[in-house]
């Protein structure tokens, strides 16, 4: 309800004049504040101080979310110690922000600790996981996640793209192509998301003749689609073929970024 500045200090009155704040108020003001981590930090604080209810799964989804780039030892670590402490240590809810948080302070493995500790991961999780991987440049482990992902979960177009990407930069044509077919068995090869990457996959692996199977397939492909074909044209010292694109994408009217 409350989202600018002067809503959230309306909130915060609120709040405040609440005699025994119950869970769900205190999270919806921990909520309010999660983009501004000072004043959240000072309201997670006060609550462990004065509430008489305890934090729940959703309380430290929203302090580890808010606080995941900030340095781990002072603020992530600290809090995965209180998540241990009060019994939420195999919360995959909690997992996956933990997950986000260790990835982005560069501790690959404390957050592969998490992908054994948790039981039973859901697909926010192993995104998490494969997205981080591929992030910090082990896109072995990002493919290796997604295979485990998709043995549990349905696969969607946001972790076909990512899986994809991490086979472009390793160049591994043949792990693109399995999952390309997975792509095709889901319905899910034509999404421009996932196209883009099959494209820049296929490009930098090689494979221009799959590149342009796969971009003559969509109806409105993105600048993204084109750039990632003109790189492949580049790459492979396909000079006419680049500069055919180029025209293409002019006269398309799409407007040439720095990429192309």
């Amino acid at each position: 309800m409350y989202s600018t500045f002067g809503d959230i200090e309306k909130a915060l009155t609120v709040f405040q004049n609440i005699e025994n704040p119950d869970l769900v108020s205190w999270n919806s003001i921990l909520s309010g504040f999660s983009g501004n981590v000072g004043k959240l930090i000072e309201m997670f604080i006060q609550f462990y101080k004065v509430s008489f209810v305890k934090p729940d799964d959703y309380t430290f989804a929203i302090i580890i979310s808010a606080t995941r780039s900030l340095p781990a030892c002072s603020y992530g670590k600290p809090l995965h110690a209180q998540v241990i402490k009060l019994g939420f240590d195999s919360n995959v809810y909690i997992g996956s922000t933990l997950v986000s948080m260790y990835f982005d302070n560069s501790d690959t493995e404390s957050a592969q600790n998490l992908q054994v500790l948790i039981p039973i991961k859901d697909i926010v999780f192993w995104t998490e996981m494969i997205t981080g991987h591929a992030r910090t440049g082990d896109c072995s482990q990002a493919i290796k996640c997604f295979h485990e992902m998709s043995q549990e979960h349905k696969i969607d177009s946001f972790s076909l793209s990512i899986a994809l990407s991490a086979c472009a930069d390793l160049a591994a044509k043949n792990q693109g192509e399995m999952i390309h077919s997975k792509a095709i068995k889901l319905g899910l090869s034509t999404e421009i998301t996932v196209s883009g990457s099959l494209i820049d996959m296929y490009a930098k692996s090689g494979g221009l003749k799959s590149s342009e199977s796969v971009i003559s397939e969509i109806e409105t492909p993105d600048l993204k689609c084109w750039n990632s074909i003109l790189s492949g044209y580049g790459h492979h010292g396909k000079v006419n073929k680049a500069l055919t694109i180029f025209d293409e994408i002019v006269k398309r009217g799409l407007i040439p970024d720095e990429v192309t």
